[in-house]
């Protein structure tokens, strides 16, 4: 008896199993036909606000329509011109950095992607999947804005970075009020970012995490002061080959 009732669970599981599968599946196949409903859609609009940020810094923001699916997938309609006046490999970072966006706040369950398609014909012209999108290259050239916290001071800098066999390298200049020009030299794990800024008299860390084009985090003076930051890479990215031993002091 107890084995019947062992073997009953089995096959009951196995099909409990199998109705799971068949619904993931037909789920993957039916869901990117399904739009958002508008009050889903509002959950993700940040996400939308920061890709029409990015495609106005390429001029590619006219005619473009976002329309996010049920599956988390994102329909992204675009002029085919404009997208195709941006060179390579500018193009496929700028299409990886757009889908880092989106891919970063949805879930990858139900394999969504984000489709870049022709506003005028719907025809597809790059999709990057979610479950396979990595951070875009972090090699390049920053500009952004930093915060003073303890000092309540605002100020613009600019980051150079090149890739290093441990990880990246590069010169900061800051504008003033604030100080902190210099060689910096960090790592990147994933989407966690950290520098570390050594000028005579002078130690900052900064801590951030990516998305896109964007890092934004937060640094520590050695004196104790704290502050807050945020940097998007310039478009378009440029080969940089700069001597960081030459970084002004």
């Amino acid at each position: 008896m107890r084995e019947k009732g062992s073997t009953d669970a089995s096959g009951v599981i196995g099909i409990i199993l199998l109705l799971a599968v068949l619904g993931w599946i037909a789920a993957v196949l039916g869901l990117p036909y399904t739009n958002m409903t508008n009050s889903e859609a509002l959950g993700h609009s940040d996400a939308m606000y920061q890709i029409t940020y990015e495609l106005g810094l390429h001029r590619i923001d006219v005619d473009t329509v976002l329309i996010p699916k049920f599956d988390g997938s994102l329909d992204l309609f675009i002029n085919r011109a404009a997208f195709e006046s941006v060179p390579y490999p500018d193009r496929d970072e700028f299409a990886a950095a757009v889908a880092d966006v989106w891919c970063n706040q949805v879930s990858t369950f139900l394999l969504p992607a984000v489709h870049f398609r022709d506003v005028r014909t719907g025809s597809t012209l790059v999709t990057k999947g979610c479950l396979s999108q990595s951070s875009p290259d972090i090699v390049g050239n920053y500009s952004g804005t930093v915060h003073n916290i303890t000092a309540n001071m605002d100020s613009t800098f600019d980051v150079q970075l090149v890739k290093t066999t441990n990880g990246v390298k590069g010169c900061m200049q800051v504008a003033l009020p604030l100080v902190g020009t210099g060689p910096v030299t960090g790592s990147v794990n994933d989407r966690n970012f950290a520098i570390n800024l050594a000028a005579p008299d002078m130690r900052i860390r900064f801590d951030g995490t990516r998305v896109g084009h964007s890092i934004t985090g937060r640094y520590t003076v050695m004196n104790g002061q704290t502050g807050t930051f945020t940097l998007h890479q310039d478009v378009p990215r440029v080969n940089i080959g700069f001597d960081p031993s030459k970084c002004p002091q």
